[in-house]
């Protein structure tokens, strides 16, 4: 159930209107057939259970990207920021209140250097 909110978050915010799922045997480990599901009805399948809305994802995806658009209003890429996400529960009723916190560059935060990359991803030695 979980795997299938991650599923269906990053595909819904790339506008991906299927999903090709592989859905396995747990005892053996082995993929037992594949699925295309629609996004939009991944939400409301049986493999979610009706345990999240849809609805309510979106409405808080959208709330805490904003929040880190204002915290964090320049574009340089020589800055670093660190979003901190604060989770409170919410004295009224359930639920919990979700808000970021900005700090700036700590002395142990560092760019990786292009060569370094290249190292990295390329397979450069």
């Amino acid at each position: 159930m979980r795997m299938a909110l991650g599923w269906w978050a990053a595909n819904k915010i790339a506008g991906i209107p299927e999903i090709r799922c592989g859905l396995r045997d747990d005892k053996h480990r082995t993929i037992k057939r594949i699925e295309t599901i629609e996004t939009d009805r991944l939400a409301t399948s049986r493999y979610t259970k009706g345990r999240w809305n849809p609805k309510i994802c979106i409405r808080t995806m959208e709330s805490l990207l904003s929040q880190i658009k204002e915290l964090v209003p320049e574009d340089d890429p020589n800055s670093i920021k660190q979003a901190v996400l604060i989770i409170r529960p919410v004295e009224e009723g359930p639920g919990v209140n979700r808000t970021f916190e900005i700090r700036d560059r700590l002395p142990e935060d560092q760019f990786v250097e292009e060569d370094e990359l290249q190292c990295i991803f390329g397979g450069n030695e």
